[in-house]
């Protein structure tokens, strides 16, 4: 979608706040943030109640026995499936060998692991995002950035290249001794990127602190500044790593066995505790 020419005439902020509204009830991040949960092993029979019904209401019955077992399957799954892909140390191919051992020094001897993070980030999420930037001294680097709070912006449909990248995340700020939290957006284009905050009222507006000694109205800023110099990528920054062609995470496939496996676990465990006792 081009922000310029939406039909709506909408602004970019107010468009910005729908696409994260919609993202944030989509069945992609649910997704997403379920297939972590499930690595850690917080399985959703932890969250089992257990009831009774008074009079054909149901009520919750907290004496009735109630164990939930969790099993770790998802975790061993992921972890098998990265170690057997991206523990042997990479490899790379160049006719310069000059060039070649100029790119493996920028990126450092642990991009191996940052390989193996990224591995597991698009098992448990479906893709994941790698984010090179410039640090504070000049250097080339990359950060692994959570997949939850990305929403890329595809030209074409069989998404290989990115119009813009929205990232929103949330910042711990106090206001005298009262802790809040602000969301913090970050509008990523080929040329630069834009800041913005959510207010009170859940609208999104600039970031006025990003744009404290900004000189003039422009409000899109570089991507990197070197040497006081600014600087872009000419693209926009964001190297996507799919688990598969429909970006869909490990647990997708076997959610409904490992709920059975859990539940039936839990059942016998209580039928067992309940005989004893």
């Amino acid at each position: 979608m081009d922000f310029k020419n939406d039909v709506n005439m909408l602004t970019r902020p107010e468009l910005i706040k729908i696409y994260i509204d919609e993202f944030n009830v989509s069945e992609e991040r649910r997704l997403m943030l379920k297939g972590e949960k499930y690595y850690k092993v917080e399985n959703d029979i932890l969250d089992r109640k257990m009831y009774r019904y008074e009079n054909e209401v149901k009520v919750l019955d907290e004496t009735k026995t109630n164990n939930r077992l969790a099993h770790g399957f998802m975790h061993n799954l992921v972890d098998d499936k990265i170690n057997y892909l991206l523990t042997k140390p990479y490899t790379m191919t160049c006719d310069d060998k000059k060039y070649l051992d100029t790119v493996q020094n920028i990126l450092g001897k642990r991009f191996q692991k940052k390989l193996a993070q990224l591995g597991t980030e698009t098992s448990n999420k479906g893709i994941a995002w790698l984010y090179p930037y410039i640090d504070d001294n000049g250097q080339f680097k990359t950060m692994k950035i959570l997949s939850e709070q990305l929403i890329p912006l595809w030209l074409d449909n069989d998404h290989e290249e990115l119009q813009a990248m929205i990232r929103y995340y949330d910042v711990e700020v106090y206001e005298g001794k009262e802790k809040k939290y602000v969301t913090k957006i970050e509008y990523h284009t080929p040329d630069g990127v834009e800041y913005y905050v959510k207010d009170g009222n859940g609208d999104v507006i600039l970031d006025a602190e990003r744009y404290l000694d900004v000189e003039g109205e422009d409000i899109l800023l570089p991507h990197f500044t070197i040497n006081n110099e600014p600087g872009t990528w000419g693209r926009v920054p964001f190297i996507p790593f799919k688990n598969n062609d429909y970006e869909l995470p490990d647990l997708q496939f076997v959610k409904t066995l490992l709920d059975d496996y859990d539940l039936t676990r839990s059942d016998t465990s209580n039928d067992l505790e309940d005989i004893k006792n």
